[in-house]
């Protein structure tokens, strides 16, 4: 028994500088411009700044994971 699938909606999102106030549907929107369709939010991010959130994020999760499975002396194939 394991994990089947893990949800990481809400880390992404604050990777993205998102401050979770609750306002993505309401009224402009996002106030940082990640769930919005007003186009002057729009232009407060960009794809290759948010595409290297998301990796550097991915990364540090991975980096955390090997070290875990490490010290429990599951080393083969994530080095």
């Amino acid at each position: 028994m394991g994990a089947d699938g893990i949800v990481m909606g809400t880390a992404e999102l604050v990777a993205l500088d998102c401050i979770r106030c609750g306002c993505c549907e309401g009224g402009r929107g996002c106030a940082r411009g990640i769930c919005t369709t007003d186009p002057e939010l729009l232009e407060l991010l960009t794809v290759e700044w948010c595409t290297q959130r998301l990796v550097n994020l991915h990364n540090a999760l991975r980096e955390c994971l090997v070290e875990i499975l490490t010290g429990l002396g599951s080393v083969g194939g994530f080095a």
